[in-house]
């Protein structure tokens, strides 16, 4: 098995990474072999966590639970960003909400959005993944957003969702969806401060570029 030593992980040829993360699952099992099967065919560790569990157990000594395993890495990857922020983390301005944003979407593939919930200190009081869409749409349930609102009693929210196509400028429709939400939620006196969009490890942030939200 391909030996990452402390600091050289990232040395590692595309298939020895997939091999030493299979090792976990697969102690007594010649995982290289299956990493350059998985590599062969899906041509990355981000195709082969985002590819159909059906798909990756047509590779030969791949079965469910090592597939369930691949499938769920981003997840892990994805709490041990936000483990290192509180949980009443202070939003305080937009490029704090930028870079907290940024964390939702890593290993996504296709659309997301979330809605993030303040107090009135802009302290973190909840998240939620209001829907997940296609590669380049989703569907943004203003219900939801307003529901998770009235529970929580929010003073402020901050919209979040990512753009995996690279394009990190909003649409005219997000533009638009941003309004109409902003417009929902100052009728239960809860402003929307913030849509930040997200493309890899960038982010527009409607705030920092004085796109105006409607108060």
């Amino acid at each position: 098995m391909a030996k990452a030593h402390k600091g050289d992980f990232e040395s590692l040829e595309k298939h020895e990474i997939v091999e030493v993360l299979l090792f976990n699952v697969l102690n007594r099992v010649n995982t290289n072999e299956i990493a350059h099967r998985l590599i062969d065919k899906f041509g990355s560790l981000h195709a082969i966590c985002n590819a159909e569990l059906k798909d990756l157990m047509s590779i030969k000594g791949v079965g469910l639970k090592t597939a369930e395993f691949l499938k769920m890495l981003p997840t892990y990857v994805k709490c041990y960003e936000f483990s290192c922020y509180r949980d009443d983390e202070i939003l305080a301005n937009s490029e704090k909400a930028g870079e907290y944003c940024v964390k939702f979407f890593a290993g996504e593939n296709a659309e997301g959005i979330y809605a993030i919930y303040l107090n009135i200190n802009k302290g973190i009081i909840k998240r939620v993944k209001v829907n997940t869409g296609t590669l380049t749409m989703v569907h943004i349930d203003h219900k939801v957003v307003l529901k998770h609102a009235l529970e929580t009693n929010a003073a402020f929210v901050i919209l979040t969702h990512n753009h995996p196509n690279g394009v990190l400028m909003p649409s005219q429709n997000d533009i638009t969806v941003t309004n109409n939400i902003a417009m929902l939620l100052s009728n239960v006196q809860t402003e929307l401060i913030d849509h930040v969009i997200v493309s890899g490890n960038k982010y527009f942030s409607f705030a920092k570029e004085n796109i105006r939200i409607y108060k």
